[in-house]
């Protein structure tokens, strides 16, 4: 039997969450994610946004791991966490809750200008940070449709995230958020 399209993208930002490559989303995982982010992003120990940003992450570990962690053992098995991302593809609340937050702070700490825009540059560190291959940016990026050519809005990003994370539609521009399945 074929794997769906959604269950592909779960599987993915199992992959993507799983920075250590261990086979488990663990809390260790989301402090090196917030490494790589504070480095692309140029933020060293000490600077203001450093500690409210990593605690940012760690929140995002914290509802993960509540949500996801069905036998109690501090970490995620790609079991559960496919579990869990059937739950939040199928309720609104939940995703707003998890997804949509974690959407809305990526595109906030990737919109290098702050203009409300995300320009090719922008996403391009955005793959860097998550350790996707980065050759694969602008050809993600030509596949997101982006109505104002050379820039994704606030808007379109957000549509595209929950396309992600919820939809079992194969022409969802979306599905190409984190590069090809």
């Amino acid at each position: 039997m074929t794997e769906d399209v959604l269950s592909k993208k779960h599987r993915k930002m199992f992959r993507v969450y799983d920075a250590d490559g261990n086979g488990f989303i663990e809390k260790v995982d989301f402090t090196i994610i917030f490494e790589r982010v504070a480095a692309v992003m140029g933020l060293l120990p000490g600077a203001a946004e450093y500690e409210p940003l990593r605690k940012q992450f760690l929140f995002v570990w914290e509802n993960i791991r509540s949500l996801a962690d069905a036998n109690g053992d501090d970490k995620v098995s790609e079991e559960e966490w496919l579990r869990y991302s059937h739950r939040m593809s199928q309720s609104p609340v939940l995703y707003e809750r998890d997804a949509g937050a974690l959407s809305e702070l990526m595109f906030n700490l990737f919109d290098a200008d702050k203009d409300g825009r995300l320009t090719l540059d922008d996403f391009r560190r955005f793959f860097r940070a998550f350790r996707i291959d980065e050759a694969l940016a602008a050809g993600t990026w030509d596949k997101l449709g982006q109505k104002a050519p050379g820039f994704l809005t606030r808007a379109e990003g957000l549509v595209y995230a929950k396309q992600f994370y919820g939809s079992n539609d194969a022409a969802d521009c979306g599905n190409y958020l984190l590069g090809p399945l």
